[in-house]
């Protein structure tokens, strides 16, 4: 079994994952960076890691830059949704088919192998995508 995305850590297998804390980080900096002074934090459950993670990221990043009027958002996920909204959402890309090849690689590797091996988590780097949502304030 590997897991993607969303993992569950009380089952000690595989796992393909996003930089979730960077990603955070990077979204709330750009947030900081052009001015933005009250910052927002929309999350899914708590009881999920990748919520988890991404808010403690979220705290981290208004911490370390004293929390900088105006209206900007920014995303997780840059899909085609992104694209629709007026202005287009800024949003931190997963890089969703690097996390299926990898979880696919994963899967494969442990059927085909013959011996044990320790389990692997492999992080992909996010990347944030400035878009109309979130541009510099003059």
């Amino acid at each position: 079994m590997v897991f993607f995305d969303r993992i569950c850590d009380e089952i000690v297998t595989d796992r393909v994952i996003v930089d979730d804390f960077e990603g955070a980080y990077q979204a709330v900096k750009h947030l900081i960076s052009i001015g933005c002074r009250r910052i927002a934090h929309l999350a899914s459950h708590q009881h999920l890691i990748i919520a988890q993670n991404r808010q403690e990221e979220y705290i981290k990043a208004l911490s370390d830059h004293n929390v900088p009027d105006d209206i900007a958002v920014v995303g997780f996920t840059n899909g085609q949704i992104s694209n629709l909204t007026n202005p287009a959402l800024s949003s931190v890309e997963q890089h969703g088919y690097e996390i299926g090849k990898n979880a696919a690689r994963l899967l494969l590797d442990r059927i085909e192998k013959e011996k044990e091996y320790p389990v692997q988590t492999k992080i992909i780097k996010t990347e944030l995508v400035i878009k109309g949502s979130s541009m510099r304030k003059k």
